[in-house]
């Protein structure tokens, strides 16, 4: 009876360690899930800005906010990303400074 009741508890350890393993990387891929929507949601924000028939219509394309996102994140890593206008307008200058224009708001 002994060995079956410990066997019992070791079965039932594994199986409580496999459910918060599986737990675990289920609430891991929600983060991250959230973290890769909450950049594509401040793509588009700055996209509704700089994008093709935006408010201040530069052309912007995904592929350059995501570029310029990158380097932004680089280059000034002790300034917190909060996906603001602060944020939208460094993008925006990282991105036309990528075009070679020389006259912009921040020194990027």
């Amino acid at each position: 009876m002994k060995k079956n009741s410990k066997s019992l508890i070791s079965k039932r350890i594994n199986i409580d360690f496999l459910l918060y393993v599986c737990i675990m990387v289920i609430v891991r891929l929600i983060e991250r899930k959230e973290k890769d929507m909450d950049q594509f949601d401040f793509e588009t924000y700055v996209l509704q800005f700089y994008g093709k028939g935006g408010i201040y219509d530069y052309g912007f394309l995904r592929q350059d906010v995501r570029k310029a996102l990158k380097i932004r994140m680089e280059k000034f890593p002790e300034i917190e990303f909060s996906g603001d206008s602060f944020d939208r307008e460094l993008i925006r200058d990282i991105v036309l400074k990528s075009r070679g224009v020389e006259d912009l708001e921040y020194s990027v």
